[in-house]
């Protein structure tokens, strides 16, 4: 069983602390949970539709699809955001899956993920990832994809990970609102300072590439989540981190 050494402690550290819950970061075959925040994306997703491999890449008609579902509302809206994506081998089984951020808003953006069979045929998983005011990062252990959604002093960090049956399931690894403004000032968790995480650096679709996505070190200090909320709990109007 993988574990990861830069969060699992601080998650049980902080299972009673942490305002929203907070658990270990498991091992793929342990996460049954879901516990996603409730999202209701305008935009819906690929229909049913008998998407073929293209030479070495399973999944270029697939962007073909959202470059052509883009291109189309951008004639009804010239200020619609370019949809996103990362390959990333979620499973690590050297096939690297497709994540999609589609939507017409920050608040509606939703994950969408592909993968390839063992023709490598691309398949749509089941379900959606929250979009809204996240990054996504993966793990050199780690199944899955993680995302960090910051907004409004709120922060809250979750692992998506494939279901043998081929669906999208997601557990919550942190949750937390800021209490001052002292904690906002101080900011939210990088993910990358935990040690094997990184940020998946997001393109748009129309300048895609079968090609891993870049793997991103945005924290200047190694800091686990565990020592990031003590440094949280130091911290009120009237006080520094000290």
């Amino acid at each position: 069983m993988r574990h990861t050494q830069a969060i699992i402690l601080a998650a049980v550290l902080l299972a009673g602390t942490v305002s929203g819950g907070c658990t270990r970061i498991h091992s793929a075959e342990e996460l049954t949970k879901d516990t996603r925040p409730e999202t209701t994306p305008v935009f819906t997703d690929a229909p049913k539709l008998e998407f073929s491999a293209d030479g070495v890449d399973p999944y270029a008609n697939v962007i073909a699809y959202y470059v052509e579902q883009y291109q189309k509302d951008l004639e009804s809206d010239d200020m619609l955001q370019p949809f996103t994506y990362v390959l990333y081998d979620m499973d690590k089984d050297g096939t690297p899956e497709l994540i999609v951020r589609t939507g017409y808003s920050e608040a509606d953006y939703a994950l969408y993920v592909w993968t390839a069979d063992a023709d490598k045929q691309p398949v749509q998983v089941e379900g959606y990832g929250n979009g809204a005011h996240t990054q996504i990062y993966g793990s050199e252990t780690e199944l899955g994809f993680f995302i960090n959604s910051c907004h409004m002093d709120t922060e809250y960090i979750a692992q998506d990970y494939l279901t043998e049956g081929n669906s999208l399931e997601e557990v919550q690894i942190y949750a937390y609102q800021m209490e001052n403004e002292a904690q906002s000032a101080y900011g939210y968790y990088d993910l990358t300072a935990g040690e094997g995480f990184f940020r998946l650096d997001e393109q748009s679709i129309e300048d895609y590439r079968y090609k891993a996505s870049p793997q991103v070190k945005d924290a200047k200090t190694v800091l686990s989540l565990e020592e990031y909320q003590k440094q949280l709990e130091q911290l009120d109007d009237a006080h520094a981190v000290g």
